[in-house]
């Protein structure tokens, strides 16, 4: 029998004539397969011709079902389960009917189907869960998250199934148990020692755990194996040098980011890694200059830590009045930032000459932190509020992330959303140091601490492990700003 390319190029040949082409139904299966497989758009037009030919085929109508269920035409799939292909095997109709139970929220039919599956072990079962297993990991959170179980049984069964461990491995991902999805990419790493791919998931993993070592050590393999210039290795480069820059290796990324100079879909994200790292080093000249052209772009994620360094080069270059007004700016642009209103407010403790412009300023913003506000704009940055709070939570700094909920309370209280992040916070409520650092960060963000109240809690050692570093240095460099500036005037 031709291949499958073979078999397309026939198609394709015979459409361009409109003359029908005749396949066997095992050819027409195998032509299906391929498109499928390289998710061409003609492989749905072949399946409907295959069909027509041979109507009765069961391999055809199997496939059929699968994409009725992917695409919720579930009257039509139940037909074709309950009468064409009621009598074919077990082994190729009971992973669709699982399917079919799941996807109409049959979840007592399709468990029990799923644990018959498991006690039997019949000599398909590998095949069925390769099928099955990726349907329900495609599910909204809500209701994979019921069927977790049955990933990890089938990995366990498996060990040695490069689908079923990808998935499982997803599924921990998404579940943020990164441990355990560690030990699953170093399962899939043994399997395929010269993968791309399974090194550059486990750095990935690395990184959101913040250990940087094993991160840079993962992505030097997996860059060794693929040195090619696509998409997926310039984003490994990437965040290579962003674990050099977390590690503290700040000439070695800056050296790795050099290659992106000129890269222009890249280069305004490098080149914000590139001036935290000049900052770093106490090169002020070239950060400041980096820095003027990167705060232009107040649209993207990294403009809060862009004004926060700039403001750092400004102090040490003394260009005082030039930190204020990008300041200034730049809370009037991001009224909500947490982290631009803290900056901000920390200009009432130690400017007095500026102080009722600040206090107008943080006024304006404090308005818009009003319950009864219903404007989509501002529920929006809501949710991204909650986006950047739950990231610091992920990552353990529950002090930061409770400065982000907090003031989603203030905005919206009633969002839905903000009560598990809060539960997991409060888990730990009774940690005293965890309690003091969020009053007072939540005072500072606020504007109402005083100066003697805000030294007392920056001092204090007891309290350094509970607040982000970035934050502490950042402070203390605008705390001798504004005791320059005072002296200046």
């Amino acid at each position: 029998m031709l291949s499958g390319e073979e078999l397309y190029k026939r198609y394709k040949k015979g459409g361009s004539t409109d003359i029908s082409p005749q396949f066997s139904s095992e050819e027409w299966v195998c032509l299906y397969t391929y498109l499928s497989q390289q998710n061409n758009e003609d492989a749905f037009h072949v399946l409907e011709h295959a069909i027509q030919d041979h109507p009765h085929c069961s391999p055809l109508l199997i496939q059929k079902v699968k994409l009725d269920l992917f695409d919720g035409f579930f009257d039509e799939a139940f037909a074709l389960l309950s009468e064409e292909l009621s009598n074919a095997p077990e082994r190729d109709i009971k992973p669709l009917w699982i399917d079919f139970y799941f996807s109409t929220g049959e979840d007592d039919y399709a468990k029990q189907l799923l644990d018959n599956l498991f006690a039997e072990q019949p000599d398909y079962i590998e095949t069925a869960l390769e099928y099955i297993i990726p349907v329900l990991r495609d599910a909204e959170e809500t209701v994979r998250i019921e069927y977790a179980g049955y990933m990890r049984r089938a990995a366990e069964i498996f060990p040695r199934n490069h689908i079923l461990l990808e998935e499982w491995r997803d599924e921990l991902k998404e579940e943020s148990r990164m441990e355990e999805a560690v030990k699953v990419c170093n399962q899939l790493i043994d399997l395929e020692p010269y993968s791309f791919d399974y090194w550059d998931d486990l750095a990935r993993i690395y990184t959101v755990l913040r250990r940087y070592e094993q991160a840079i050590e993962a992505f030097d393999l997996a860059l060794t194996i693929n040195c090619s210039e696509c998409k997926e290795v310039t984003q490994a480069k990437i965040l290579k040098g962003y674990c050099l820059y977390m590690n503290g290796s700040y000439e070695k990324a800056v050296e790795l980011y050099k290659e992106f100079q000129g890269d222009a879909c890249n280069e305004i994200t490098v080149n914000a890694f590139v001036s935290h790292c000049h900052v770093h080093m106490k090169n002020y000249e070239e950060a400041y200059t980096m820095l003027l052209e990167l705060i232009k772009h107040d649209e993207l994620d990294s403009y809060t830590f862009s004004v926060h360094d700039f403001v750092i080069c400004c102090v040490e270059l003394n260009k005082h009045e030039e930190a204020y007004r990008t300041l200034k700016e730049a809370v009037n642009k991001h009224p909500l930032d947490a982290r631009l209103l803290l900056m901000f407010s920390l200009l009432g403790i130690w400017n007095e000459n500026k102080i009722d412009e600040i206090k107008q300023i943080l006024d304006r913003s404090m308005a818009l932190l009003n319950p009864t506000v219903n404007d989509p704009s501002i529920i929006a940055k809501c949710y991204k509020l909650l986006e950047i709070g739950k990231s610091y939570l992920e990552e353990g700094d529950k002090v930061n992330a409770l400065v982000y909920f907090d003031l989603i309370l203030r905005i919206h209280p009633e969002m839905e959303e903000l009560k598990e992040p809060l539960e997991r916070i409060f888990e730990d409520e009774e940690n005293p140091k965890l309690a003091q650092a969020n009053h007072m960060l939540s005072l500072i963000t606020l504007g109402e601490a005083t100066e003697e109240e805000l030294a007392e809690y920056l001092c204090k050692e007891d309290y350094q492990d509970t607040i982000d570093e970035d934050i502490s240095a950042k402070q203390n460099l605008i705390q001798q700003f504004f005791a320059n500036d005072k002296s200046n005037n």
